[in-house]
Formats: C-alpha cells, structure tokens, sequence
C-alpha cells in the first residue's frame, strides 16, 4: 500500500470518525465536571446510536478510499457524504450531553454573592504569556508566507496554508474562552479555580498553535511523491490535533458553575 493510499484512507476514516471523537472528548469533559461535583453524568442513549452510524459508515467510506486511485478529487464527496452523515446523530449527542449537565453548572441558592472588583486576564496570566500565542501565530504566518513565494515545482501549498492559518482560529477561540473563564460570571465559592482553569486553557491554546504551524512549516516544502508517508503522517497528526481543539473548544459551554436564572413573574 502506497503512502498516497494509505493517506487516502486514513483521511476518509478520520472524516467518518471526527463526530464520533468530538462527542467522545465532549462526554468526557462534561463528565470530568460533573463528577468534581460528586454528579454522575450517564452516557447517553444517543451515542451508542451515533457509534452504531460510524461503523456502517466507516465500512463503505473504507472501500471506496482503497478502491479509488490515489490521489482523487472524489475523495472530497467520500469524506464529506461520511461526516455529514455521522454529523447529524452526533449534534443531538451534544444536545443532549448539554441537557443532562445542565445541574452541574447551575447552582439553584437563595442567597447569592457578587463581586464589584472587576477581573481581567492579567489577573490570572501575565502579560508576558499573553502574546506567546500572538507571537507564535504572526510569527509563523510571516515565515511561511516568506517560504511560499520561493518557486517550488513540486509544492503542495493547500494543505501546508490550511494549517498555518488553522492556527489564527484556535487563537480566536481560546483567546474568548479565555476571556469568558477570566470574567464571566462564576459561583463565589468555586473562583479559586478560575486561574487554574484559565491556565489549563492557556496551555493547550499554545499548545494548538505550535502543532498546526509546525505541521504547516514541515510540509511545505515536501516532495509529496517521494515522501507521501511522512506528508500523510504529518497531516493526520495535524488533523487529529485540530479535532481535539475544535471539540475541546466546543465543551467550554459545559463547564464552570453560575447561579441559575430565577424566571420573572
């Protein structure tokens, strides 16, 4: 098996599966949550169909990836008919995640504290590890725009652009949710977490930006005919990277605790 077809199929596969892995990493998290609260959060019904769904899914989307000659445009309808169809069960898992977490991040009390100090960022990351992200992210824009204009006859410049401007989105992402954590509102008694959590968050932010950049950087100037194995390599690790952000940044409405909203009569 070739490394093109091998790349052709593992990317069918994750496309198929990506559904399956957020909602996995949504679970988990709302889980994790739940149970600091001494709640247990039950798998729902809805995922157990959605697994049903992948695995009747991953089966024809396997076939046609190694039955079709590598590389082939029908690869984009193969992927995307298999997330679409994996996509549908896999939203109503979320729903319904979101549903049943819902009394581990709603405290019903009488009485309730607030605070007039406002909170900033700075208050839990200095301003120092603030731009590391910022930094990271133009930085390596500017490089691999510089690299990319060198004429190359064999470059592949899609893929490599996709991930180096995948990484401004995480910035976005993680910069709000920073900020949502950092000033949001939040239960008095739980705020000793809020730096904790707020640096957690930092981390994999960081963490994202060097994955996607330097998978970016790594296949820019690859041979893709001679060394299709390490540029499938490269891509999957960066793929799979970026679902685990997407579906971490996804969970972020899952967890932290506020006072729940008394309705007006």
């Amino acid at each position: 098996m070739t490394g093109s077809l091998l790349a052709q199929l593992a990317s069918a596969l994750l496309s198929v599966g990506t559904p399956l892995l957020v909602a996995y990493i949504v679970l988990r998290v709302a889980r994790a949550h739940a149970a600091s609260f001494g709640l247990d959060l039950a798998t729902p019904h809805s995922f157990k169909r959605l697994t049903r769904v992948t695995v009747w899914t991953t089966l024809p989307a396997g076939v046609a990836a190694a039955t079709l000659p590598a590389p082939t445009p029908w690869m984009f309808l193969v992927g995307g008919l298999g997330f679409a169809i994996t996509a549908i069960p896999g939203w109503r898992v979320v729903a319904d995640i979101d549903r049943a977490s819902v009394p581990a991040r709603e405290l019903a009390s009488p009485s309730r504290t607030a605070s007039l100090t406002p909170r900033r960022v700075s208050h839990y990351l200095p301003w120092m590890w603030r731009v590391l992200p910022y930094g990271l992210t133009l930085g390596g824009i500017v490089v691999f725009v510089i690299r990319a204009t060198a004429p190359l006859p064999h470059r592949q410049l899609l893929v490599p652009a996709v991930f180096a401007f995948a990484s401004t989105m995480f910035v976005l992402l993680y910069e709000t949710w920073i900020q949502q954590v950092a000033t949001g509102p939040a239960v008095e008694e739980e705020t000793h977490d809020r730096a904790r959590l707020v640096r957690r968050i930092f981390a994999v932010e960081t963490a994202l930006v060097i994955t996607t950049i330097g998978v970016a950087h790594a296949v820019l100037n690859l041979n893709w005919s001679t060394h299709d194995t390490l540029a499938a390599t490269l891509c999957l690790v960066g793929g799979a990277a970026g679902i685990v952000g997407c579906a971490l940044a996804l969970a972020s409405g899952l967890i932290g605790r506020r006072y729940q909203t008394v309705p007006r009569t």
